[in-house]
């Protein structure tokens, strides 16, 4: 836990900076404007913005690569930050046969959450985000369904558990074309300690690494 408090207090820090910073070169920029107006977030000239994105991750689950197919959905203001929502599914691709004895187990997981998404540079060329997601997910082990469809236990659930999850991240951002962006980036996935059938504790945390493809009005 303290550990994912240092870095979130970390990641909000390295933000509030890079934030402050993207303001100050603007207001360099716009020096012909009256310096006694107050500026705010929902202003005057406020402007807004969204996406929707499909997502592919990559991650590493049970000591085994894994895929997590995604979508996310934003809303953007004034080009500095992003709010929305996201979600995520394990491919069922992985089986395990060291979790019973002489059973063959395939995982699964969900996850979603609300995100925040701070924005550098959104107006150049390449820029930088750094998104936190927070949100709950479930994971379980079913029988494996590849069994004949004879054994009665195929795809029943052997196991299962609810978590919480906290995705803190940073991305590079390529600006393709005025409704198009493609993202590069990384993540890691801290969730609660799980208890499954012989399962470790953090099996199913982790570094992910992301293509994101984002189209919408920037």
């Amino acid at each position: 836990m303290k550990k994912i408090l240092c870095i979130l207090t970390l990641q909000l820090l390295v933000c509030q900076l890079f934030t402050m910073k993207g303001f100050a070169q603007e207001n360099e920029e716009n020096t012909t404007k009256d310096t006694k107006e107050v500026q705010t977030l929902f202003g005057n000239k406020s402007h807004f913005g969204f996406f929707v994105a499909p997502v592919i991750k990559g991650s590493t689950i049970l000591d085994e690569p894994a895929l997590f197919p995604g979508f996310r959905v934003g809303w953007t203001i004034n080009r500095v930050v992003s709010l929305g929502i996201e979600g995520y599914g394990l491919a069922p691709t992985m089986t395990k046969n060291n979790l019973l004895p002489n059973e063959q187990l395939r995982p699964l997981m969900g996850y979603g959450g609300f995100f925040i998404e701070p924005i550098i540079g959104s107006k150049r060329l390449i820029h930088v985000t750094t998104p936190i997601m927070v949100g709950a997910g479930w994971i379980g082990y079913v029988y494996d369904w590849n069994e004949p469809r004879t054994d009665p236990r195929a795809d029943d659930l052997v196991d299962d558990f609810v978590v919480w999850v906290v995705e803190p991240g940073i991305n590079a951002e390529l600006n393709v074309a005025s409704f198009f962006r493609v993202n590069l980036g990384l993540s890691y996935r801290f969730t609660q300690n799980v208890n499954l059938i012989n399962t470790a504790e953090r099996a199913f945390g982790g570094l992910n690494y992301s293509l994101t493809l984002k189209f919408g009005r920037f």
